[in-house]
Order: C-alpha cells, then sequence, then structure tokens
C-alpha cells in the first residue's frame, strides 16, 4: 500500500471513529468499551502523526474521549508507542516471511468486529464498513455513473423494447417495409427483422 493510501487510510478511520462516538451519543466512551476504541485510534494516529508529538496527541485522545489520565494513556498505549519509535529508527517486522512495517496493522474486518459497529452504524461510515457494504456501495455508484451519462434502468428498457417490438409487429402485419420501420422506430434494419421474426414472436 502507497504512503497516499495508508495516510486516507488512516484518516478515514479516525474520522469514522468519531462518527461512531456521536452515534451512540457518547461524550467519553463507558468502561468496557475504551482500551478497544483507544486501541485503533492511535493505530491510525502512529501512521499520522511524527514520533515527537504521538504521545502528546495520544494524551489528548485519551482525555478527550474516554477520560483517561495522561498516566493511564501513556500506560495503556505503551506497545502503539514501542512500535511507533521503531519504525521511525527504520526497523522491520518479519511476517509471513517478509519484512514490514513494525506498526500495528488491523484489517478492517477486525475493527468492526472488535468495536461491534453494526451494519445500521456502518450506513454512516465512510471506512469501517464490510464487504458487502462496500459492494453494495460500488454497484449504486456504478449504476449512477450509468444513469448520468444517459443509460436507462434495465427494467425500463426492456419494457421500451418490447413496446417497440409490438409497434413492428403490427407495422409489419400491415404490410410496412422493413426499411419503413427501422427510419420510423430508430432502430436498425437488422433489429426490425429480429423483432418480426417468427422466433420473437413467439417469445
Amino acid at each position: 500500500m502507497s504512503i497516499d493510501a495508508v495516510t486516507t487510510l488512516a484518516l478515514g478511520r479516525l474520522s469514522d471513529l468519531q462518527r461512531l462516538l456521536r452515534l451512540r451519543g457518547y461524550d467519553k466512551l463507558p468502561p468496557g468499551q475504551r482500551h478497544s476504541w483507544m486501541f485503533v485510534a492511535a493505530t491510525s494516529l502512529a501512521y499520522l502523526v511524527e514520533l515527537r508529538y504521538l504521545e502528546r496527541e495520544l494524551v489528548l485522545l485519551g482525555r478527550e474521549n474516554v477520560g483517561w489520565s495522561e498516566a493511564e494513556t501513556r500506560s495503556r498505549m505503551q506497545a502503539v508507542l514501542r512500535r511507533a519509535h521503531a519504525a521511525s529508527v527504520g526497523d522491520n517486522v518479519q511476517w509471513n516471511g517478509k519484512q514490514r512495517d513494525p506498526r500495528y496493522q488491523i484489517t478492517t474486518k477486525r475493527i468492526i468486529d472488535v468495536l461491534s459497529i453494526t451494519p445500521s452504524e456502518q450506513n454512516d461510515m465512510q471506512i469501517l464498513i464490510s464487504k458487502d457494504i462496500k459492494q453494495q456501495r460500488d454497484r449504486e455508484r456504478k449504476e449512477r455513473t450509468r444513469r448520468s451519462q444517459g443509460a436507462k434502468p434495465r427494467d425500463e428498457y426492456l419494457a421500451k423494447a418490447k413496446e417497440k417490438r409490438k409497434v413492428a409487429l403490427e407495422l409489419r402485419q400491415q404490410g410496412m417495409s422493413l426499411r419503413k420501420i427501422s427510419n420510423m422506430l430508430g432502430v436498425s434494419h437488422t433489429q426490425i427483422r429480429r423483432m418480426t421474426s417468427t422466433r420473437q414472436q413467439a417469445w
């Protein structure tokens, strides 16, 4: 993943984490949800903030969102800070036979599971969404693009095609030539031939 992609992902996750608090009506997270939320937020910040500022930002985050003291935040987020330090000096870790950045890398699915983000809540998220919701949004986005470019919904297209076929059959039965029907309906001569064929009529 490129640096820009990592940055975009981290920013998006932080934004969704704040959105999750608002959706759940929290000013500060209740006990039982604090550590998981802070850990995900901290791992995202570790990719956005220089090491010399990271601890300060984590302390602010802990105080504002979960009500932790400075000492408690440092203690609970020690592993995140330690890995961020390792990354800052160029260290790598071995993972599945490859060398990679030592900072935590959490999958979106894991975050959704750990924070128990419901499908309803995901509807208001940008990054923290399941594969199913992402695929649905992609389909809707492609459909909007097609519509903006003049494409008609499939049902509408089929209905109009059926109506043209009906008109073509009636005109053909009245003795009109394929060429004239083609000009009248604005479709090709070949299409009119198919529309009025015995096979198409049976359909």
